[in-house]
């Protein structure tokens, strides 16, 4: 998870794409933290002045930790959250071993498309 702290910067979010891209898994997650109405974060967040205006009041509408930041630090902006996100996934799922992992799981038309389409997800 990215943004989760305010003295996290780009330097840490790199040793973190790579360090997890380097671990033997084929699935990872990443996203940004979100500061949830009524948390120790949100209200952090708010007192702060890290959270995203107004976006930050239409969670409904606005809520997409993996890809949409709702915080932004004065080492890290909200901007930067959002690239780091997409080249984390990036970074992890093109790598060829997990490439071939997941060719070697095709196994039936709709296996083939779902790839594709979560593929064109990530490389967008």
């Amino acid at each position: 998870m990215f943004g989760s702290s305010p003295v996290e910067n780009k330097e840490s979010m790199e040793k973190t794409i790579k360090g997890v891209s380097a671990l033997p898994i084929n699935y990872c997650m990443f996203s940004i933290a979100t500061p949830f109405p009524g948390t120790e974060f949100s209200e952090k967040a708010m007192k702060e002045k890290w959270a995203v205006e107004p976006e930050i009041h239409d969670l409904e509408k606005n809520l997409s930790p993996t890809e949409k930041a709702l915080v932004s630090y004065p080492n890290l902006s909200k901007e930067e959250l959002e690239k780091g996100v997409k080249k984390a996934n990036r970074w992890f799922y093109l790598n060829p071993r997990r490439i071939w992992y997941q060719l070697q799981r095709i196994n039936s038309l709709k296996t083939l498309k779902d790839l594709i389409v979560t593929g064109w997800k990530i490389i967008r």
